[in-house]
């Protein structure tokens, strides 16, 4: 019988991958740690695992994503389901979180903050898919009680299957009593009484002849998240056209972006009467998360 030794010597996809698809498949027929793919590495495997490890090697041989073959992604300390409905979390949308962090840790470590349990502020992620970015807020801020219990989580997204899956990442994590989600494109369905203090969003900002959807893993990944259908640009312009009727003054929101989008971004908010533009980078030095403030 193939051991886990035997399979990833004579595995046709990288090396990685390989790893992390039988450590899922371990762990999923046997019960096993992670670990254990060193310690028990020339145990015998059952027959039905190898099945299955051959049924998900030829799906990554053409191409499908690890993320969608065993159904999880790490994303800022926090583990998610995701499936084909939902983009799969990036290493570059943790900025966006970082910066909520950074920017409500800022507001509640001032002498001034006006937040209270009994007036929270209220913390929005339009267009949420598996709910990554505003999960990944909750739940950093769950540890700092004083600070959570001043915090009112909300979460839209256009698409039923990614809002059902959001909120199954909500409960996996025990947050499903603090995050309200919304089947909304874009602002259309919010109550009219809501006003933020904080806003994220990753929209879809690959143009529609962007050659890149046709490769990689974007080939597999929901095209309404990827793309808006016309120049990159157009899922701002719907956010922003409403946005301001749903902010409070001097509320933040706070945008991903493609890399050379930023001016494009910086324009747009400023015609909307947005000030302290600003742009910052990502991992490899290319602006990716543009943020302002409203008047």
């Amino acid at each position: 019988m193939p051991t886990v030794q035997s399979l990833l010597a004579n595995c046709a996809i990288d090396s990685v991958d390989a790893r992390i698809l039988l450590s899922h498949l371990c762990s999923t027929h046997l019960g096993w740690p992670r670990t254990y793919l060193i310690t028990h590495h020339t145990d015998e495997l059952p027959t039905a695992l190898i099945e299955h490890w051959y049924e998900l090697l030829q799906k990554r041989l053409l191409g499908y994503p690890v993320a969608y073959l065993i159904g999880k992604k790490s994303f800022h300390d926090i583990e998610l389901q995701v499936n084909a409905h939902v983009l799969i979390p990036r290493p570059e949308t943790e900025l966006l979180v970082e910066f909520a962090i950074s920017h409500i840790e800022s507001i509640f470590n001032s002498p001034n903050s006006i937040f209270t349990p009994a007036s929270p502020m209220l913390c929005l992620d339009l267009g949420t898919g598996s709910g990554a970015i505003i999960l990944a807020l909750a739940s950093y801020f769950k540890k700092i009680p004083e600070v959570f219990h001043c915090l009112n989580f909300f979460a839209s997204d256009i698409s039923l299957q990614a809002i059902d899956l959001a909120k199954l990442n909500s409960k996996n994590l025990d947050l499903h009593k603090n995050i309200t989600f919304f089947k909304s494109n874009w602002l259309t369905n919010f109550p009219k009484h809501l006003a933020f203090d904080l806003v994220l969003s990753n929209p879809p900002y690959i143009a529609s002849d962007d050659a890149h959807l046709s490769h990689g893993d974007l080939r597999f990944e929901p095209k309404v998240a990827l793309t808006d259908g016309f120049d990159g640009l157009n899922a701002y312009r719907l956010i922003l056209k409403s946005l301001s009727h749903y902010l409070n003054s001097g509320a933040i929101v706070v945008f991903e972006h493609g890399f050379e989008q930023a001016v494009a971004i910086q324009c747009l908010l400023q015609d909307h009467d947005f000030i302290g533009v600003l742009t910052n980078k990502d991992f490899s030095g290319s602006n990716r998360i543009t943020f302002a403030q409203s008047k």
